[in-house]
C-alpha cells in the first residue's frame, strides 16, 4: 500500500500547536490505530469525528499550514521540518493535563467522547488532550503487538 521505508521508523502525531512522538511505528500499528478509532477496518487512514480529523500523511507540504485546532496528522518524523517538530514537541512537553485512562479505549463510543471539547477547555489544551489520547492508543496497540510477537 505504502512505501515500506515510511514504516518501522519514528512517527509523531502533530497538530497546529503541539506534537508528540508515537515511537517506532509499523504499517500494522497505523492500520490498527485507525481501526480502533473507526471501530471497523479503515482503508483510507483518516477519520473525522465531531469535526476532529485524524489522518496519516507523509507529505509535509500538504499540511504545512495547519490552520485548525481539530486537525491531527500521524507522520514519519523525517517528513516534518526539524524546527517545526522541535517547537511543537517542546510545547507539548511543557504542558500538563490529566492522564488518559487506557481502559477507556475499549469502551463503546470512547472516541466520540474524547473528541468533544470540554467546558472551559481552550484550543491548546484540547489539542494536548487529544494527542495524549492518540498516544495512549498507540501504546496499547504496540504493547499488544509485542505480546503477540513474543508469546
Amino acid at each position: 500500500m505504502f512505501d515500506v521505508g515510511l514504516f518501522d521508523t519514528e512517527h509523531c502525531i502533530i497538530s497546529k500547536t503541539v506534537a508528540k512522538s508515537a515511537g517506532i511505528v509499523s504499517e500494522r500499528t497505523v492500520r490498527l490505530f485507525f481501526r480502533k478509532l473507526t471501530g471497523c477496518p479503515s482503508w483510507d487512514w483518516w477519520h473525522n469525528n465531531n469535526g476532529t480529523i485524524v489522518e496519516w500523511s507523509n507529505e509535509w507540504d500538504i499540511i504545512d499550514n495547519i490552520s485548525r485546532h481539530t486537525l491531527f496528522c500521524i507522520m514519519p518524523v523525517h517528513c516534518v521540518p526539524t524546527e517545526i517538530l522541535t517547537t511543537r514537541l517542546a510545547r507539548f512537553d511543557s504542558m500538563r493535563s490529566m492522564p488518559i485512562i487506557r481502559s477507556d479505549i475499549n469502551v463503546k463510543d470512547w472516541f466520540d467522547n474524547h473528541t468533544q471539547k470540554l467546558t472551559g477547555e481552550d484550543d491548546l489544551m484540547f489539542e494536548h488532550r487529544l494527542i495524549k489520547t492518540f498516544i495512549a492508543v498507540f501504546r496499547v496497540i504496540q504493547k499488544r503487538n509485542a505480546v503477540a510477537n513474543n508469546p
